[in-house]
């Protein structure tokens, strides 16, 4: 999915609206888009980001009741 930014838009705000999470989603889109970071923490209008979709791993989480 692509995104193009608007006036004032910032790059941890569009990736917590896009993926609901800012662990690791502005360095993952920081990759993605060679380049984004030149712009500073508000980026202009006009500025395509390439939103990739992002694989969940899923850890199996062990729960105790009792010990």
């Amino acid at each position: 999915m692509k995104y193009r930014t608007i006036e004032g838009d910032r790059l941890d705000l569009i990736a917590h609206k896009h993926y609901k999470s800012l662990k690791g989603t502005v360095e993952f889109l920081l990759k993605h888009n060679p380049g984004l970071a030149d712009h500073g923490p508000v980026l202009p209008s006009g500025v395509l980001i390439e939103l990739p979709e992002v694989a969940i791993q899923s850890t199996p989480v062990r729960v105790t009741l009792w010990s």
